[in-house]
């Protein structure tokens, strides 16, 4: 069975869903490498193209043609780098050639190529596409020193050639060809035939990965013409990396958000705007999970479009940190919003927007630690600036109540002045009436005077009027006496006032002062933003210098490695040591006891000799007997007894030497 039968549906967003819109109807179209005729079939049947065919797989060759106006299969008429199919085709020319994923299995794609441009016509074009060897699942197998063939994908097992962008571009140009329109078909890291994940590599090697231009570009589709300009092409950049976005909701009953009750999105880049349509749902919940990883969100916006298409933000919650308005750092896990629409509304989409930033694991929790301080710093400068103004307020109202209390003063002093003034008055009015009655009394001594008849009378009257002159100098003695003291009373409320005019000036003083105050608080917090910033400064230097450090760290964990080996060595030659020294105390202990078994046979020995000398003195008693023999006997005897004694001569020598090493040791 041929692996590259894919039946005979066109699926989209492929290269043969590309091909086949980009071929117009009618055309003549020379298909390399049909496979079972997927594509041959649609191209013929319902664009009414004559399609020509080239597939060195004879079975699959075989089932194409039924679609073909010509075909050309199996290993001889089939093979690209043969000469037969370029012979039976030569005098055509096409408006349409496609090479969908066949050159990487060519020895010399590039000559084919040449001969393919050769049965162009002038308009026509060549729709080309090859697998990216530079995708980051390959990468990430390759930094871990592991590269798997696979039956399928772009370590395809008969691939014998690899492209990258640059690789395909040089051989276009070198074939005199013109790339007028460049496509890529994205497939993120662990989709594919390869499965790794960014989770292999470490934190800052990821990130490095993800940032890589078309780094999850997993097919280039190129449009091919002999004449045009790639100008166009080159302020358009070929690839963003495409990311996944998922919107879950459910209803204002249920209590979880169901699977089946969910949207997808693919993005392109960092900066994200991705629409969601919800008109044939009844969500009260919404939840957006917005990218796979921890990062940094700027310019986070959520929208709602309404039944009459008009859009209006609402609130929501997010599960990272906030670092201001609409931007956000999730640090434990990846970014999610929730939003609840408003009682009584109905939605039909929803709209979500944002900038990415990707960092490192330990740069987003340094950002977060960071925003943390600074939301603490910010929740404490709120609470003293909050309990400057009550204290502010507080002498506000006590600058007010004085002042209350200075005009109150002010109208008592008035009232005063206006009792002083009427005391003047009277006094003045009290004196005019002294000075009519001296006159009235001076006509009293003329008329006293005048009648001397009525002396007597007039005396006595003018003793009353004396008396009454006296009271009124005693009245006027105690007025005068009443005006100094409020005259005194009055400087004391001058006094008064002037000391609560110092009070108010004081206190205009102590507001100046507030405010002055605030002003060096506004200050001091835009140090604090300018010390936040260098801070930031300061931290890139301190990533750095972890960086160094690290490494330094990983140097000094070999050098432990080596120290610990070494060490591992030593214990491992003390304990052989050890076990020698055991070893020698049991020799020791081996050769006590065989010395203790030599003295024993040393003892069993000297019983011998005794036995034997009791043997030779019966061999003398019996020499008369056996006198012939005697002479053997007694040799015999001897070599034994010397055999014997050289023996024991030779251990107790053995003995001295082990002895003496038992000393040394």
């Amino acid at each position: 069975m041929n692996k590259y039968d894919y039946g005979y549906v066109i699926h989209p967003n492929t290269t043969t869903s590309f091909a086949f819109e980009t071929v117009a109807e009618g055309s003549e179209v020379l298909e390399i490498g049909s496979s079972n005729g997927n594509l041959t079939k649609h191209l013929a049947e319902e664009k009414g193209c004559a399609v020509d065919i080239v597939e060195i797989n004879a079975e699959a060759g075989e089932q194409a043609s039924r679609f073909a106006r010509t075909g050309l299969t199996g290993p001889s008429e089939g093979d690209l780098e043969g000469d037969l199919w370029l012979q039976k085709l030569g005098d055509r020319r096409y408006d349409y050639i496609v090479v969908l994923d066949v050159l990487e299995h060519l020895r010399e794609p590039e000559t084919v190529l040449l001969r393919l441009k050769g049965l162009l016509r002038e308009e026509g074009a060549i729709i080309l596409s090859v697998p990216n060897m530079a995708h980051n699942s390959v990468l990430i197998d390759m930094i871990r020193n592991h590269l798997q063939y696979n039956e399928l994908g772009i370590l395809d097992n008969t691939h014998l050639r690899f492209f990258t962008q640059g690789t395909l571009d040089r051989m276009v140009h070198a074939c005199g060809l013109c790339a007028t329109e460049k496509r890529a078909i994205q497939m993120p890291v662990g989709s594919n035939e390869i499965k790794n994940s960014y989770n292999d590599l470490p934190a800052e090697w990821a990130v490095l990965l993800k940032a890589r231009p078309l780094a999850e570009v997993f097919q280039f589709i190129y449009v091919l013409r002999t004449h045009g300009s790639e100008a166009a092409l080159a302020s358009t950049p070929l690839d963003t990396t495409k990311r996944l976005i998922k919107l879950y909701y459910k209803d204002s009953e249920t209590d979880f958000f169901d699977e089946e009750r969910i949207r997808f999105r693919y993005v392109d880049g960092q900066e994200t705007e991705a629409a969601f349509d919800l008109s044939d749902t009844e969500a009260a919940v919404i939840r957006v999970n917005l990218l796979d990883e921890p990062c940094v969100l700027e310019s986070l916006q959520v929208r709602l479009t309404g039944e009459d298409g008009k859009e209006y933000a609402v609130d929501y919650e997010t599960n990272g940190t906030r670092l201001k308005d609409g931007c956000f750092v999730f640090s434990s896990q990846p970014p999610e919003v929730l939003l609840r629409v408003p009682d009584g509304h109905a939605v039909s989409g929803v709209k979500v927007s944002f900038n990415a930033l990707l960092y490192g694991q330990a740069q987003i929790d340094a950002i977060e630690r960071c925003a943390r301080e600074w939301w603490e710093y910010l929740r404490v400068l709120e609470t003293r600036t909050r309990e400057a103004a009550e204290a502010f307020e507080e002498q506000r109202g006590t600058v007010a109540q004085l002042e209350a209390e200075g005009e109150e003063r002010r109208q008592w002093i008035t009232q005063l002045e206006d009792g002083i003034q009427y005391r003047d008055s009277r006094i003045q009015q009290l004196e005019l009436d002294c000075d009519e009655r001296l006159q009235y009394i001076t006509q009293l001594e003329q008329n006293c005077r005048a009648q001397g008849d009525h002396l007597a009378q007039l005396e006595r009257d003018c003793g009353e009027q004396t008396q009454h002159i006296a009271q009124l100098e005693q009245g006027r003695v105690e007025q005068s006496e009443r005006i100094a003291q409020l005259e005194r009373e009055d400087e004391e409320r001058r006094q008064w006032i002037a000391h609560l005019e110092e009070g108010v000036q004081y206190r205009d003083g102590r507001i100046q002062q507030l405010e002055l105050d605030c002003d060096e608080r506004l200050q001091y917090i835009t140090q604090l933003e300018q010390s936040c910033r260098a801070q930031g400064d300061h931290l890139a230097r301190l990533e750095q210098n972890c960086a160094e450090q690290t490494e330094r760290i990983a140097q000094l964990e070999r050098e432990s490695e080596e120290r610990r080996q070494w060490i591992a060595h030593l214990e491992d030659g003390i304990q052989y040591r050890d076990g020698k020294i055991a070893h020698l105390e049991d020799g020791i202990q081996y050769r006590d006891d065989k010395i203790a078994h030599l003295e024993d046979g040393i003892q069993y020995r000297d019983d011998r000799i005794a036995r034997q000398d009791e043997l030779l003195m019966l061999a003398d008693e019996g020499t008369k007997r056996f006198e012939p023999g005697i002479p053997e006997l007694r040799q015999r005897l001897t070599l034994l007894f010397a055999s014997k004694i050289w023996r024991f001569a030779c251990f107790l020598q053995k003995c001295k030497r082990k002895m003496t090493l038992k000393n040394k040791l």
